[in-house]
Formats: structure tokens, C-alpha cells, sequence
């Protein structure tokens, strides 16, 4: 008995797929747009909460001079931090309507 022969009833798993694989119909730069608004956003997110941290700082630091020291230091590269954030939000924004129109591919977002 050959091993052709030996393994000719056995299922493996292995069958023909009967229909098309569809990879989705979204545009890349719509993709691209998501993820780098996505990434903005959670910066956002932490910015708000950095600043948060830094004003409990600030309001437990009693007495200590130290620690009211370091909470306005985190608040104000929190802010400084969040402002950088937006600028680039605008500018990415900016940048990419300003490539859709001189491509006239039509891509909103």
C-alpha cells in the first residue's frame, strides 16, 4: 500500500473556497484619515486627563510647595501638550482636504 493510497480518504481540511474573498470597498485615504483622527483623539483623551491629574496635584499639595510645583508643571505641558494636539489635528486636516481638491479625486471625509 502506497502512502498516495493510505491518505486518499482522509479529510484535511483543505477545499476550494466557492466564492470571492471581498476586501472591502473603503478607499485607503479614508482608512488613513480614521486612524491618524483615532490616534488624535486618544492624545486628546490623555492630554484632558493629564490635566485633570495636574489640578488634583495642585489642589492636594496642601502646605507642600514641591508638590504644588510639579502639579502646575504637569498642568501646564498637559495644556501646552493639548494645544499641540489641535494644531495638528488642523493641520493634518488642512493638509489632506487640500490634496483631495488638487487630485479631484472626490474623497470626503
Amino acid at each position: 500500500m502506497t502512502m498516495l493510497q493510505l491518505f486518499s480518504d482522509t479529510d484535511f481540511g483543505i477545499r476550494r473556497i466557492d466564492r470571492t474573498i471581498s476586501l472591502g470597498s473603503r478607499n485607503p485615504i479614508n482608512i488613513i484619515v480614521d486612524i491618524i483622527n483615532s490616534a488624535l483623539g486618544l492624545l486628546g483623551i490623555l492630554a484632558v486627563v493629564m490635566i485633570i491629574l495636574g489640578g488634583f496635584l495642585i489642589m492636594l499639595s496642601g502646605s507642600n510647595e514641591e508638590r504644588r510645583q510639579k502639579g502646575f508643571r504637569t498642568l501646564v505641558n498637559a495644556i501646552i501638550g493639548l494645544i499641540l494636539i489641535l494644531s495638528s489635528y488642523a493641520i493634518v486636516n488642512f493638509i489632506l482636504n487640500s490634496l483631495v481638491e488638487a487630485t479631484g479625486t472626490g474623497i470626503t471625509f
